[in-house]
């Protein structure tokens, strides 16, 4: 077994992405001080990382469900030899995951593996799309496919399943970024393309270790993996509030090309797509819209991108230091956070909303650094 497969490597690095005891900066100062992720799992600290000793004590000790992690990657990884497994500390890791303010650590892969830095087109939208949203996202995906553009979306009903079968109907390459274990197929029903992605020479991906199943948490966290890996993202049909506008916000921040497909004034599914415009979006209507927008856009990007960092720096900083929120369920957790540092239960509570609805906000809001998780509590920062 090579050292990015042993045990050891993959208990430290499921510990960086994982472990409770640490916060979104202290993983990430760990993560950059260290060549192997072994080395963050000393007796003493590395060189130029401080951590409290009370914090350091508890980084160590493996909690139950990582062991269990450790176990179920390195069976995964012998299992054959078609199963892959990357690292933030590999020369292969793509640098658009690297610049995200929490990357992951580890990518479980099937598939085609050099596909990650490949130019790629996102096709996201809504699980409960329209046949037409359905039909314009399978022949848009077929074009660019044909001109030779990956095709990257979530595996998800609706939008992102036609996504995928447009791509492969032309025998072009596509990846699908999961929310759950590269190695559990969901929505169950997706099992056929699942595999047909797989026997096409396309690409599986996920940072959750083989077996773990969906969580509402985790799509999110899925996104923006999806926003970082292309050039330019389209929304298809999307409803006012969805997993595809977080998507599409995520892949703004990082200077990405974010357009979206216009659609009728009365279809609740258009909305998301009208507000994403609203909010600065490129509207496209055809192929060459795409394209001339990604291409165009490309050379200014990395141009783009430094401006963003320089005027926000992730918090959306207002005056005063206090970050802010723009949807009410948002504004609602941000103003509790700002008061107190607070629990789960406690923001439950609070705004009568259900733990999988708290989870995804907090999750969005933690990605674009306006709030920080850490053991057991939720922090505003501010």
């Amino acid at each position: 077994m090579s050292l990015i497969c042993s045990a050891d490597f993959i208990r430290a690095a499921l510990c960086l992405a994982f472990h409770d005891a640490l916060n979104s900066s202290q993983r990430m100062a760990l993560a950059r001080s260290v060549a192997d992720p072994t080395h963050a799992r000393l007796k003493t600290p590395p060189r130029g990382c401080q951590l409290p000793p009370a914090v350091w004590e508890a980084w160590l000790n493996v909690p139950a469900h990582i062991a269990e992690w450790v176990q179920a990657s390195s069976d995964w990884l012998n299992a054959n030899n078609e199963h892959q497994l990357l690292s933030f500390w590999d020369a292969a890791y793509p640098q658009t995951l690297r610049e995200l303010p929490s990357p992951p650590m580890l990518l479980f892969l099937l598939g085609d593996i050099s596909l990650l830095n490949d130019k790629g087109i996102a096709m996201v939208g809504s699980r409960g799309a329209t046949l037409s949203g359905k039909r314009r996202a399978r022949d848009f995906s077929a074009e660019l496919a044909k001109k030779g553009w990956t095709i990257i979306s979530g595996l998800a009903k609706g939008i992102d399943s036609a996504a995928h079968v447009g791509a492969l109907q032309v025998h072009g390459r596509t990846i699908a970024v999961l929310g759950c274990g590269v190695d559990v197929v969901y929505p169950t029903e997706n099992s056929a393309l699942y595999e047909k992605i797989q026997a096409s020479g396309g690409l599986l991906v996920s940072e959750y270790p083989p077996g773990t199943p969906p969580r509402p948490v985790f799509f999110p966290r899925r996104n923006r993996l999806i926003a970082a890996l292309c050039k330019g993202l389209v929304v298809v049909e999307a409803a006012t509030r969805s997993g595809s506008l977080i998507t599409a916000n995520i892949a703004n921040d990082l200077g990405k090309s974010v357009m979206a497909i216009p659609g009728s004034i009365d279809s609740p599914q258009a909305r998301g797509c009208h507000q994403a415009i609203r909010a600065g979006a490129t509207l496209v209507e055809t192929i060459q819209d795409i394209e001339q927008e990604v291409l165009e856009s490309e050379p200014n990007q990395q141009r783009l991108k430094t401006k963003k960092t320089r005027s926000s720096h992730g918090n959306n900083a207002k005056a005063g230091g206090r970050v802010t929120a723009a949807d009410p369920l948002s504004a609602q957790l941000l103003s509790l956070l700002q008061r107190d540092p607070q629990q789960l239960d406690l923001l439950i509570e609070a705004t009568g909303r259900s733990p999988e609805d708290l989870s995804v906000a907090l999750c969005e809001m933690e990605l674009q650094g306006q709030i920080e998780a850490r053991p057991g509590q939720y922090w505003a920062m501010t």
